[in-house]
């Protein structure tokens, strides 16, 4: 083994500090200027697909199984403007983590061309099912919805299935969603990210946007876990005791059906002509987590899973306090009056806005009829004068053909039509 030696380290630290940063993702890569002035990065060895700028390949590739798979080149002038690098995103150093352990750069490479398909998860806004009906037309079964198997409702969408469940090997875990396109439902995927810093605890489902991304954060650290564990099964029976609940997206309701909300509870008003009285039903997690040991717990603890059940429709019922506002105050309220009063007047500030909402797409749908309906009178309009143009293109062409060419009269059919008139007369 050789003995450390402090200007070789020097060396290769002044070397390093001399390389830019990565560019970014969709920006030109960053380039490394060797003494004759060239360009260079790190391209895929043997022709292969894939461009690594020298801070990400020093950074994520030097010194491991994968370092060989990249070799130096230098770049043309025109190319230093459009080569951008593969490993700026996030998804794809992550991709490359899972590469380098299972010692195949392939999986990387698969990971980062399906990226470039699917692009990244909708999360908590939701896509509407007849916006991804188009992305079926367009991918087929590559665009299939997965759900966890035996847990239809936990549904995965296309995008997390093929770039998370299939990159950490935990896909034998998931069934795909076979129920057919619904128009009017938003689907959420259940694997949506959160903004919350990645060493935030989930234990406090507070601390998190929303439920959809604390149960999207604890599931994927399942998925994770298990796969560093090699044992799904028991990392996920933890995560799926959490029970569904529902957000509102955009104006629209996603809500929960099927067999994992087990049980529904809350208050039914006893008498709805007073203000301190109110209904509100909640899911089995939301009551868990804002009722259970709090000041009104039999108050708000009557078990209404029939007559949410008997109520879901189509698409599923919704669960009231699913934000964390909603959650906070029942946890924090002190006797039934006071949030009666509460509840009472957000449910009719609810009802004004959904009816608002209303309106405005009725609004929207009469000004895109009307400049629809503008269109085409322009278009009949524009139509008319172009007839008509052509009409006296026509006629100038007439004209120009004719040995006499109607000045006499103003015009050519003028002038045809009195020759043929004095010819006549005279014979």
């Amino acid at each position: 083994m050789e003995s450390p030696n402090f200007q070789d380290m020097a060396k290769e630290f002044n070397m390093r500090f001399k390389i830019p940063p990565c560019s970014g993702v969709g920006n030109p890569i960053s380039t490394f200027d060797n003494d004759q002035e060239q360009p260079l990065i790190f391209t895929a060895a043997g022709g292969k697909t894939g461009n690594v700028c020298f801070a990400c390949y020093c950074n994520y590739l030097a010194n491991t199984s994968l370092e060989d798979e990249f070799v130096g080149a230098a770049l043309t002038a025109e190319q230093t403007s459009t080569v951008t690098c593969d490993l700026a995103s996030g998804y794809s150093k992550s991709a490359l983590e899972i590469a380098i352990l299972q010692r195949d750069i392939e999986v990387w490479r698969s990971a980062v061309g399906m990226a470039g398909k699917f692009g990244v998860c909708f999360g908590r806004k939701g896509v509407t099912e007849e916006e991804w009906e188009k992305k079926v037309a367009e991918h087929g079964s590559l665009a299939q919805w997965w759900h966890v198997t035996n847990y239809p409702c936990i549904e995965i969408c296309a995008s997390c299935y093929w770039l998370v469940l299939k990159l950490f090997k935990a896909d034998n875990k998931f069934s795909p969603v076979t129920r057919p396109l619904q128009a009017g439902i938003v689907r959420m995927c259940f694997l949506a990210v959160s903004i919350a810093p990645s060493d935030t605890s989930t234990e406090n489902p507070d601390l998190f946007e929303n439920s959809l991304v604390w149960r999207g954060r604890r599931l994927r650290n399942a998925i994770s876990t298990g796969f560093e564990l090699g044992n799904f099964p028991l990392c996920f029976q933890r995560q799926l005791q959490y029970r569904s609940c529902s957000h509102h997206v955009a104006g629209m309701t996603e809500a929960s059906k099927g067999p994992l909300v087990e049980s529904w509870y809350g208050r039914v008003s006893q008498n709805k002509a007073s203000n301190d009285d109110c209904t509100i039903v909640m899911c089995e997690e939301c009551w868990s987590r804002a009722v259970r040991g709090s000041p009104l717990e039999s108050d708000f603890s009557m078990d209404l899973t029939d007559a949410a059940y008997r109520n879901e429709g189509e698409t599923g019922f919704p669960c009231q306090p699913y934000s964390n506002r909603a959650r906070k105050e029942l946890r924090d309220a002190t006797d039934l009056a006071s949030f009666a009063r509460y509840w009472n007047t957000r449910e009719a500030l609810r009802k004004k806005r959904d009816l608002c909402v209303l309106k405005l797409q009725e609004q929207t749908m009469k000004m895109v009829m009307q400049n629809q309906q503008q269109s085409l009178n322009m278009m009949m309009k524009f139509n008319a004068q172009a007839n008509a143009l052509s009409r006296i293109g026509a006629a100038g062409v007439a004209e120009a053909a004719m040995s006499d060419p109607g000045e006499r009269w103003g015009n050519s059919q003028v002038s045809r039509y009195k020759n043929k008139s004095i010819e006549h007369s005279l014979s």
